[in-house]
Order: structure tokens, then C-alpha cells, then sequence
């Protein structure tokens, strides 16, 4: 297997997850403790409201997660792509 050719289809990948995630809007019934926590958060970061929201909901359900991985990652592309190669080797010699 070529790995630039993975390496690339992987950054079409990347490319295309953050070009196509459209935003549809919504109607939330929220207690008025949690739009008031809601509201000062988005004063405090100096962010919008849905942005605090949809950080929350990322967070509840792991989403944020891999960004957060990749944030901590101190290997560079090629040297993650030779480990991820090595490690489906020996998964396929077991």
C-alpha cells in the first residue's frame, strides 16, 4: 500500500468533514438556570450562544475528543501514519 497515498486521502478526508458539517437551526426547551449559565459563558469567552451550546454537546458526547488528541499529538504526520501501519501489521500477524 502506498502510504502518501493514505496520508493524502486522509487530508481530503479532514478537508471535506469541515466543509460539509452544515448548521441546521434548532428549538431547545432549557431550564432558565442553564440559558442564564448559557448567556454569561458566551459574555465571558466572547463567543456566541449557540457556540457555548454546541461546545456542551460536543463535550457530552465525545465528539470534542479526537481534536483534543490531536491538539496533545507529538508526533508528526509521517512518523503517526508508521506507527498506525505497524500496529495494523501486527494485528494482522496475530
Amino acid at each position: 500500500m502506498d502510504r502518501n497515498k493514505g496520508v493524502e486521502g486522509q487530508r481530503i478526508c479532514k478537508v471535506v468533514y469541515y466543509v460539509i458539517m452544515e448548521r441546521r437551526k434548532t428549538t431547545l426547551y432549557l431550564d432558565e438556570d442553564l440559558i442564564k449559565a448559557v448567556k454569561i459563558a458566551s459574555a465571558r469567552e466572547g463567543r456566541r450562544e449557540y457556540q457555548i451550546v454546541e461546545s456542551a454537546l460536543r463535550a457530552y458526547f465525545g465528539r470534542d475528543l479526537l481534536e483534543q488528541l490531536w491538539r496533545r499529538n507529538r508526533l508528526s504526520e509521517e512518523a503517526a501514519l508508521a506507527v498506525a501501519y505497524d500496529e495494523l501489521k501486527a494485528e494482522r500477524n496475530k
